[in-house]
């Protein structure tokens, strides 16, 4: 009876452990995949960076979203190139535009929907930029502001 113990114990031990191992590596990947993480690699000259974004479905409203919520103001890095990975798990497509002052300035074309893609965008000086849905201008719409790489 009390091998049998010993055995659950230390069952349950490993289970703890292995556990603590892979739940970190399980809520990773997990907040990348809800655009919960952003990157930033390379040197000034050379400089990358990638945003994660998401389409979430509010009622009958699309929104952008990610770590910093809903439609959040974007920061990107003059000079750079600032990708915004999107993934969209609804069943409409869309479409990413940065633009500025009317003007179409970077698009990510059609996403599909239970799919992704992405828009580049290297602005070349600080700024406001906007973005917006090519199919839900009203509801998915946010600032970009572009300041000088570290």
């Amino acid at each position: 009876m009390f091998n049998v113990f010993c055995i659950f114990g230390l069952a349950a031990m490993v289970l703890l452990l292995v556990g603590g191992i892979f739940l970190p590596i399980i809520q990773s990947t997990d907040a990348q995949q809800q655009g919960l993480v952003e990157n930033q690699t390379g040197s000034n000259q050379n400089m990358t960076k990638s945003i994660q974004m998401s389409v979430t479905e509010e009622g009958e409203d699309y929104r952008w979203s990610n770590i910093q919520g809903t439609n959040p103001t974007l920061r990107f890095l003059t000079n750079a190139n600032n990708t915004v990975q999107i993934l969209n798990p609804t069943n409409e497509k869309h479409e990413m535009i940065i633009g500025s002052g009317g003007k179409e300035l970077a698009s990510s074309g059609d996403i599909a929907r239970s799919s992704s893609g992405q828009v580049s965008f290297t602005p070349n000086a600080t700024g406001t930029f906007e973005y917006h849905c090519e199919y839900h201008p009203d509801t998915m719409k946010g600032t970009i502001l572009a300041k000088k790489g570290e």
